[in-house]
Formats: structure tokens, sequence, C-alpha cells
């Protein structure tokens, strides 16, 4: 009877805790499409290569978004430019992020901000 109830315990505890263990998984940034994520992770070893990248998704963005307000869709339109909005900042905060590790590291990040 002991063995029956731990296993139903044990039990219990995993199907409980695998939610709770999915949660504690690094945050996908799901602003960017499966091809950029592609193109960063490619561009792993190159600092600047990260930086540009991320500063053109942003300009994408923003395209979509001018694009958006331009032409006004009947159905969540709001939500659209909401969407658009966040990944734009996004993107820039993660170059921003990019350049200040390179200030900290000292390496040479010109090429990427041109």
């Amino acid at each position: 009877m002991k063995v029956k109830t731990c296993l139903f315990l044990l039990t219990s505890f995993i199907l409980a805790a695998t939610p709770l263990m999915r949660a504690a998984a690094p945050p996908q940034k799901d602003y960017l499409t499966s091809v950029e994520a592609d193109k960063i992770r490619d561009a792993e070893r190159d600092t600047n290569e990260r930086i540009r990248l991320f500063l053109s998704f942003a300009e994408d963005r923003l395209k979509k978004f001018q694009y958006e307000l331009e032409h006004p869709s009947t159905n969540r339109h709001g939500d659209m430019l909401n969407s658009l909005l966040n990944a734009y900042v996004g993107c820039v905060d993660d170059a921003a992020d990019l350049i200040q590790l390179g200030i900290e590291k000292q390496d040479n990040i010109r090429k990427g901000l041109t």
C-alpha cells in the first residue's frame, strides 16, 4: 500500500512541477521570425554583424508600422500597431545591449553602427 501511495505522490509532484520547469526556461524572443533568429544565431561570434542585423530588423518593423498607419486594417489594427512597436523596441534594445557589451569589452563596433 505504501508503494502505491509513494508512486501516486511522486507522479503528482512531477505533473505539478512540469509547468514550473517550462517557465524557468529562458524566454524566446517572440518578436523575431525564425529566419531572423537563425541569422542572429549564425552571426553569434560577430558583434558588428549582430548589431547590423538587429538594426535592420528594427528598420523593417518601423516600415511595417508606417505602412499599417497609412493602410489601416478593419480588424485588430491597434493590436497590430502595438505588436510592431513592441518588436521595434525589442530590436533596438537588443542592438543597444550589444553596443554596450562591445564598449565594455573594448571591441571595435564601428562597422556595426554604419
